[in-house]
């Protein structure tokens, strides 16, 4: 049986040494001190990248998934008729994407 284009036998091998690599990753750090982090992670620029990054993405999101061009007038109007009534919304968008 293909999933997705791969042989079920290949999952199950990724996802087993996926799971032994982990683990192998652990029981090595286990033995080892704790230490600090070496990076500064500064909140406001993370949050800033990741907002931009989700606004250059948000077309290809709402195309894919109303089967719609993006609009801003229109998308905003999606989103706020999903907001007050969701069960519409999730009807007429898995109506129209099929």
């Amino acid at each position: 049986m293909a999933l997705a284009g791969l042989e079920s036998s290949q999952l199950y091998s990724f996802l087993i040494l996926a799971q032994v690599a982990l683990l192998a990753g652990y029981l090595q750090a286990i033995k080892k001190q704790p230490r600090a982090a070496s990076t500064k992670l500064r909140v406001p620029l993370m949050v800033t990248v990741s907002l931009v990054f989700n606004y250059l993405c948000l077309p290809q999101i709402y195309e894919s998934r109303t089967a719609q061009a993006f609009h801003l007038g229109s998308a905003s109007a999606e989103a706020i008729a999903g907001l007050t009534n969701p069960g519409l919304q999730y009807f007429k968008n898995r109506c129209t994407v099929r």
